[in-house]
């Protein structure tokens, strides 16, 4: 009967003198479990071994040493008691009910890799819960943008927090950039979810309500979109308070629970990068400390702090967040616009860097401006409208050449001498003065095209001297002679000294001619079949292409010129089928990322978009 007690019941040894100092809740259950029955059969009378009321304690010496010792490695290898003095360990007890008042030690450092699953790398956005809590704290909880974007990607699916976002000047540029900076989530798999479109449409989604699209054209015209969204006067955008979120599903269905809640752990699934200094506040101050301290529940087992139940337990444990100027949602979309800015350009700078021609002088790839099709104009007769005739001379940032068109005589009867060659002869660096006869004049009427704009006004600069040193164009000025000053005064350009010099006159001209073969080639524009272009097989009659009038000035006109089109925020209503909201989603895309497209270009865009139409290809996405 001794044997059979001691192989079924292992564990009265747990109770000696080493163990009598450590609390049962500091045991596992399954060694509290095993104490019980020991105790209940010890004190069961019919027992042989034991008499009535005799406990574990009175009968440690009968336990053999050997399981004694069996028992006692067991519990050092469960952590419940230290090596050296059997002293059981610190462990963090159940989070009270009444707050303490004196904050704890903070959390250690910790990295991301060990604190998240190793298997959610490549989590897909799908898979993100959409954590529908509330919070009912009588102490602010301030969460960050970056915050509520990292941890909680899918918060801004609820009205309360897009509104938010939207009234703070959070645009979709910004939000993709905070994504993909600081999560896993890789738009090839996600459908889109995480993509610009796809953040775009959940804003939609949020401020619309998710029914939207089952109303009509017409009623759909007067919904909220980026366009027309005005922060409201009362606004207050110092609060990042999230006390009085209340999720759409659960304002709006009275019957959806909110979900249990979940370990901190689960907010790091998808996370690459923890938000760092002025990007954080509550939530990653909470999220450090909760993953690397534990309690014991209520069973005596150790268990992770949850999200949200001991979110306010920990906050007055750890200490709030004095929120600063720095961590507001105004001062996090500046920060992160110029890294979208600063990635647009270095994307620019490297894209021209690879295309680099080895021609001399350091030809510039930039691509030129589009074909004038449409008005039967030079390409570089499209110049960037100014506000005011006071903007005429106004000296503007570098941009990409005009470039002149060159006639392709193979397929016509007639043989004009291209514009380019008539303004680039030897002669105006071989006579002195210069004159202006090879050039030109201002008016004067190319033999195949009729240019509304004047030309240049004034001569030629003597021979020999830097190009670069000419007073910049002014706006309307699309004359050979300020395409070629433009082009020496483009940044990549300032460390080439183009000069008046025949030789330097013929490089810049071959450079122009390959990047306008280069661009037609990448765009799939050339051959043309248009028939103002002098070729031999006029366009197509069958096919009925819709052309709209050119913008006017008056619906531009909260942008200046100079605006780059990818960052007016029509480009960020997906609804909007306008030319401007067309015009500037093209000048967004990816492929367009080597390109400055300003506002003064939209007609340059949309006749690329009608040459797409006649030839059968969709160049401007919708």
């Amino acid at each position: 009967m001794s044997d059979l007690l001691y192989g079924r019941f292992p564990t009265p040894a747990a109770v000696a003198e080493n163990v009598e100092q450590s609390s049962e809740h500091n045991m596992p259950p399954r060694l509290v479990q095993e104490l019980d029955d020991y105790e209940q059969l010890a004190s069961d009378p019919v027992t042989p071994l034991l008499g009535g009321g005799v406990g574990p304690r009175h009968v440690v010496d009968e336990v053999p040493q050997d399981v004694m010792e069996s028992i006692m490695q067991e519990l050092i290898a469960e952590g419940h008691l230290e090596p050296e003095n059997n002293q059981p360990t610190e462990v963090h007890t159940q989070p009270p009910t009444a707050y303490p008042t004196e904050p704890v030690q903070q959390a250690p450092t910790f990295s991301v890799e060990a604190a998240a699953p190793q298997d959610d790398a490549h989590i897909l956005f799908a898979q993100i819960p959409a954590y529908d809590y509330t919070f009912h704290d009588a102490l602010p909880i301030n969460f960050t943008a970056v915050e509520i974007i990292v941890f909680l990607p899918k918060w801004f699916h609820n009205r309360w927090i897009a509104r938010r976002l939207c009234n703070n000047k959070m645009t979709n540029p910004i939000h993709h950039e905070i994504l993909k900076t600081h999560c896993f989530f890789d738009e090839r798999w996600d459908g889109g979810g995480v993509s610009r479109g796809g953040i775009a449409n959940a804003y939609l989604d949020a401020m619309r309500g998710h029914d939207w699209r089952n109303l009509s054209k017409d009623e759909q015209k007067d919904l909220w979109n980026r366009k027309n969204h005005r922060t409201p006067a009362e606004w207050d955008n110092r609060d990042i308070s999230i006390n009085g979120f209340v999720p759409d599903r659960i304002r709006e269905r009275s019957r959806h629970q909110q979900p249990p809640s979940v370990p901190f752990r689960e907010l790091l699934k998808a996370v690459k990068k923890v938000p760092e200094g002025d990007d954080t506040a509550d939530l990653t101050r909470a999220v450090q400390w909760a993953v690397v301290n534990e309690y014991v529940d209520e069973h005596g087992r150790k268990a992770e702090y949850l999200f949200p139940d001991h979110l306010s337990w920990i906050l007055n444990n750890i200490g709030r967040t004095q929120v600063t100027n720095q961590q507001l949602d105004g001062a996090i979309v500046r920060r992160y616009d110029s890294v979208v800015r600063a990635k647009a350009d270095a994307a620019r700078i490297e894209a021209h860097r690879a295309a680099e021609a080895s021609t001399v002088p350091s030809p510039s790839p930039a691509p030129p401006r589009l074909l004038g099709l449409r008005h039967g104009v030079l390409p570089s007769q499209y110049p960037l409208i100014p506000d005011s005739p006071d903007e005429q001379h106004r000296p503007l940032p570098p941009q990409y050449p005009q470039i002149p068109e060159v006639p392709d005589t193979q397929h016509t009867s007639q043989s004009p001498q291209p514009a380019f060659a008539q303004a680039m002869q030897p002669s105006i660096v071989q006579q002195a003065p210069v004159t202006f006869s090879n050039f030109q004049a201002p008016g004067q009427v190319d033999m195949w095209y009729s240019s509304p704009l004047p030309a240049f006004p004034e001569l030629p600069p003597m021979p020999l001297s830097l190009i670069r040193n000419e007073p910049v164009p002014a706006l309307n000025d699309v004359s050979d002679l300020a395409t070629v000053i433009r082009f020496s005064q483009r940044p990549e350009q300032l460390h080439n000294d183009w000069c008046w010099d025949i030789n330097h006159l013929d490089a810049i001209e071959q450079i122009l001619k390959q990047e306008q073969a280069e661009f037609e080639q990448r765009f799939n524009l050339h051959p043309i079949p248009l028939e103002f272009r002098g070729w031999q097989h006029p366009i197509d009659t069958s096919v009925e292409v819709e052309r709209h009038p050119p913008l006017t000035w008056d619906e531009m006109r909260e942008y200046t010129p100079q605006q780059l089109l990818r960052e007016c925020r029509e480009a960020d209503d997906l609804e909007d089928g306008g030319e401007f909201a067309r015009a500037a989603r093209f000048a967004g895309q990816p492929d367009q990322v080597d390109t400055d497209w300003y506002v003064g270009n939209i007609p340059l865009i949309m006749d690329l978009e009608w040459v797409g139409k006649v030839m059968g290809h969709e160049y401007v996405h919708r």
